[in-house]
């Protein structure tokens, strides 16, 4: 756009008015790319070829082949991951067994109902033992205590808590509402379990000890695991 020169103006506006249409029409961008191009007269052959994707079905081939290995290299890298976790488990399972397996209750059920387990939730450290079990390894013990009231078997119980375990894991990785529904649904499982116990053992098991029951294993699961086995311990000891 060229400024005009309104009538009736002194030769020094009109000469102003010819400088500012100059400097508009050298500083557009239609000239500035002209004189770029005249600058470098080769700059079109310069520049690099730059292929997007393959060019013919020879490397379309070599890509799919490539992404196919890499693809089984990532399930052989998992499943070994996979199957050396699942021998770990099954070595520290075995050795638990043999170091600190408590032996199956009588199937005697007592007469008398009773108000509560015989020991306090919180009062895990009058027994350092299963105090330490159930704080460091608290899949066997829990599966240990399970096995030895009679409600499944030692491995049984190792391949529930693991399952739960690592899926309520898992789902917090996709989200605070589906880690939360599997964080509840993992704690009503265990609180299912420990209702067994409770009928086991003839223990008051009205509403609101389910609700103790739910949120002990919510906030203090390895309190509630270690009042667990000290029940057993006791009952094994009477018989």
């Amino acid at each position: 756009m060229v400024p005009m020169v309104p009538p009736g103006s002194t030769r020094f506006e009109a000469e102003l008015v010819a400088r500012v249409a100059n400097v508009l029409h050298e500083t557009s961008p239609s000239v500035l790319l002209q004189k770029f191009v005249k600058a470098d007269p080769k700059m079109d052959k310069d520049l690099p070829v730059v292929h997007v994707g393959p060019t013919s079905d020879e490397e379309i081939d070599t890509l799919v082949k490539q992404e196919r290995v890499a693809a089984w290299k990532t399930v052989g890298m998992m499943a070994a991951v996979f199957a050396v976790y699942v021998a770990l488990v099954a070595l520290l399972g075995w050795c638990y067994t043999k170091l600190w397996s408590t032996p199956v209750m009588s199937e005697s059920k007592p007469d008398v109902e009773v108000e509560e387990f015989r020991h306090g939730v919180f009062s895990c450290f009058e027994d350092m033992h299963i105090c330490a079990l159930s704080f460091c390894c608290m899949p066997y013990r829990w599966a240990d205590t399970m096995k030895a009231a009679g409600v499944m078997s030692f491995w049984t119980g190792v391949l529930i808590f693991f399952v739960v375990s690592n899926l309520r894991m898992w789902a917090q990785d996709y989200g605070p509402i589906l880690g939360l529904s599997a964080w509840i649904c993992s704690t009503l499982i265990f609180t299912y379990y420990r209702q067994q116990l409770r009928q086991i053992f003839s223990i008051k098991n009205d509403t609101m000890d389910k609700l103790k029951d739910f949120s002990l294993w919510c906030c203090c699961c390895c309190c509630a695991a270690a009042q667990e086995a000290r029940q057993v311990q006791m009952k094994k000891l009477d018989v």
